[in-house]
């Protein structure tokens, strides 16, 4: 083999070896491009799903003070008892009014969960309480707001039925009065009423119990719950339509909560 033919072997074994070390960077860059692109699609189902999640949602649970005593359900058959539930609500809210959510309440009350067939964008549920030991007790029910966003509890409603007797609460005027469930529309328990039609204003309207804080909507207190009974509750969230305080900027607000349960002691 003369001079010339060695340094073309050589030539192409230089160029080869480049050529292959090339391929397997691209390969390497290729198969780290692919990793990259799941990890951000698996990071984004993720975050979508923690997203939905965390968009008007509702949860019941059963507090340290009330383990081994109480249990919740959502259904009355207790056949899938647990220490906490958790609902589902429509991804944004937008305003309606009791007038319209109350022609619900019946068939609401009559669900196991959440309210599927919803389609005014309100939350709604029942779930079952039940004490499942051998004493009597008295508990707490208290609500906690967990996350608010848009200011929406400035204008929201909470309608909270315990075994078929309801309370509807909001936060009070700027004033400390109490709202009225559907403002300026003569609202009583019972419907609309002609202004002609109601002997006494303040006897007749209905108005709202108050928040108890920014930070719990009620705070329930010394209820008390034979061995083995059981409680019903059904559970409305919405924003009045006919609120003063329902602005642009607040639809499409959301909200977080957690009605927790627990042994109530003398505080």
């Amino acid at each position: 083999m003369d001079k010339k033919q060695g340094a073309d072997n050589f030539d192409y074994l230089v160029t080869n070896r480049d050529a292959r070390r090339a391929s397997n960077h691209r390969k390497l860059i290729i198969i780290l491009l692919i990793i990259i692109l799941l990890v951000l699609l698996l990071g984004g189902a993720a975050y979508a799903i923690v997203s939905l999640i965390q968009y008007n949602s509702f949860r019941a649970v059963i507090e340290k003070q009330g383990a081994n005593i109480f249990s919740l359900s959502y259904g009355p058959s207790f056949n899938e008892a647990s220490s906490a539930l958790s609902f589902g609500g429509p991804r944004y809210l937008d305003n309606v009014t009791f007038i319209d959510v109350q022609k619900d309440i019946e068939q609401i009350a009559n669900i196991e969960g959440s309210y599927s067939k919803n389609t005014e964008q309100y939350i709604a549920l029942t779930f079952y309480f039940k004490n499942v030991s051998k004493s009597t007790y008295r508990y707490k029910e208290v609500l906690r707001f967990d996350d608010v966003t848009r200011d929406i509890d400035d204008t929201v409603r909470v309608a909270l039925i315990r075994n078929d007797e309801i309370t509807i609460y909001a936060k009070p005027r700027a004033d400390g009065t109490p709202e009225e469930v559907v403002p300026g529309q003569n609202f009583t328990r019972n419907g609309l009423t002609p202004r002609s039609d109601i002997d006494s204003e303040i006897d007749s309207i209905w108005y709202t119990e108050p928040f108890f804080s920014d930070v719990y909507a009620f705070y329930n207190t010394g209820l008390i719950i034979e061995p083995g009974e059981v409680v019903k509750y059904t559970f409305l969230f919405w924003i009045e339509g006919y609120d003063a305080e329902t602005k642009d900027n607040v639809l499409g607000g959301s909200v977080r909560m957690e009605m927790q349960f627990s042994q109530w002691l003398d505080e």
